[in-house]
């Protein structure tokens, strides 16, 4: 069992989906997908994700473009740097 998350700031309000076996990118794929279908455009989302396999894949850069539209960004960390994402401690 493994969770994939966000943590809003400043509020520290956490949200969160179990996922059963592996997190795959299909798994972030969706999961972003529906905070960007809850996303107003007045609003910038800004999502900060590390190197993980999952969130680097092929597939992603596609669906950022989508996602964008409704004013949700991604923001990648440099490679080596859990320390700047607080969910890391979560």
């Amino acid at each position: 069992m493994n969770l994939i998350g966000t943590l809003s700031w400043p509020d520290r309000q956490l949200h969160f989906e179990l996922v059963e076996g592996s997190v795959t990118s299909e798994c972030v794929l969706a999961f972003v997908t529906t905070l960007t279908n809850s996303a107003t455009a007045e609003r910038v989302t800004v999502i900060v994700v590390d190197n993980a396999g999952f969130h680097v894949s092929k597939e992603v850069p596609a669906a950022r473009l989508g996602w964008e539209e409704h004013s949700v960004f991604l923001w990648q960390l440099p490679p080596y740097c859990p320390h700047l994402n607080p969910i890391e401690a979560f």
